[in-house]
């Protein structure tokens, strides 16, 4: 069995909500951000009635 891993990578952009109170430009860069995802291939996805999920 394997496990499969994804890695994320998002930004934090400035909207109108920031501007208010913040000295940045709407769309400004304010950060990012990284995740992963990790998906066990022990654990089987099912359906409400039981059956298994095609992967």
């Amino acid at each position: 069995m394997t496990s499969v891993r994804w890695r994320r990578l998002s930004i934090s952009d400035a909207g109108h909500q920031c501007i208010k109170c913040h000295p940045v430009h709407h769309g400004a860069l304010l950060g990012a951000f990284s995740y992963t995802l990790l998906r066990d291939a022990r654990l089987t996805a099912k359906e409400p009635d039981g059956d298994e999920l095609v992967q």
